[in-house]
């Protein structure tokens, strides 16, 4: 699943579902759009607008098609610069230094010590992230992604936005407040993960009934997207999409048929065994849990 905010010059911006349908060679399946505001199950007038986020289902081997619809490279990033080297960014470091070039910035003078030590490959730097003359003589312009890690979300904001301004193509930044998630998208911020929703989401897949294989919560913990095996007491078994009497407020994104994966249509038949991606605002959750235990 690809989340991505819609910028100006989005090839898709200002069209319709029905014309973005219509334009396209490969099937394209449009799961949620979150507008600020509110977030909807898309229909074929709804328009895709400048800063809404959309969210879609997508086959592996066809993301270099996918991205290239939105107007993204694919290439994979070659440069990296970190802020924080406290444990989640050691181990960023750690998985990516043989891989790409990594610069790690850490103000402690110790864990500086640890990470220089540990790393095989990356170049650990005693510094302020926020600091732009320092994020200017090691070359922030020429980094492919900045990602700040640090304890500090605030500080990993304002980081974040200081290296959007130098240059970077592309920001990530770990935020644990749930009231700063739409604060740093609408500061323009690509992407911002949170521990919060990312550990809420594992508990939730436990909690939720029927087989549930996987469970992460998106547009603000307004929408779950569940991947969920249908069993055979299942209302949903043997039933087209169309005649699977769905609520408004759920979307069937993707059928897995054990090696194939189908982007599906109103004429698609769910048969037991099948995974399903299934999209659903949080009004239809317990909707979708009686429809797949039966």
């Amino acid at each position: 699943m690809i989340g991505f905010k819609v910028q100006e010059d989005t090839p898709i911006t200002g069209k319709t579902m029905k014309e973005l349908g219509s334009s396209l060679t490969k099937k394209f399946l449009l799961g949620i759009i979150d507008k600020g505001d509110r977030t909807i199950i898309p229909s074929g007038d709804d328009i895709i607008n400048k800063d809404d986020i959309i969210y879609f289902p997508v086959k592996k081997w066809e993301v270099a098609d996918a991205l290239a619809l939105l107007g993204i490279s694919a290439k994979p990033p070659k440069r990296i610069m970190l802020l924080g080297g406290g444990r989640i960014g050691y181990y960023i470091a750690s998985a990516m230094e043989l891989k790409t070039d990594v610069k790690i910035i850490e103000k402690d003078t110790e864990r500086c010590k640890f990470l220089s030590r540990k790393l095989k490959k990356a170049l650990v730097l005693h510094g302020d992230g926020a600091d732009q003359q320092l994020l200017v003589e090691e070359y922030i312009s020429d980094m492919d992604i900045f990602v700040a890690v640090s304890n500090n979300e605030e500080l990993n904001i304002m980081a974040s936005l200081l290296a959007k301004k130098l240059g970077v193509q592309k920001t990530i930044a770990i935020v644990n407040r749930m009231d700063y998630i739409p604060l740093a998208h609408s500061l323009g911020l690509q992407a911002v993960l949170s521990p919060r929703l990312i550990t809420a989401s594992s508990i939730l897949r436990y909690v939720r009934r029927g087989d549930i294989l996987a469970l992460t919560t998106i547009a603000k913990g307004n929408v779950e997207v569940i991947e969920a095996r249908v069993g055979k007491t299942s209302q949903l078994a043997g039933k087209s999409l169309k005649a699977a009497n769905l609520p408004k407020a759920a979307l069937i994104g993707t059928i897995i048929r054990g090696d194939k994966i189908i982007i599906p249509s109103g004429d698609d038949t769910i048969e037991v065994d099948d995974k399903l991606i299934i999209f659903t605002l949080r009004e239809s959750i317990k909707k979708i849990e009686k429809i797949l235990i039966g």
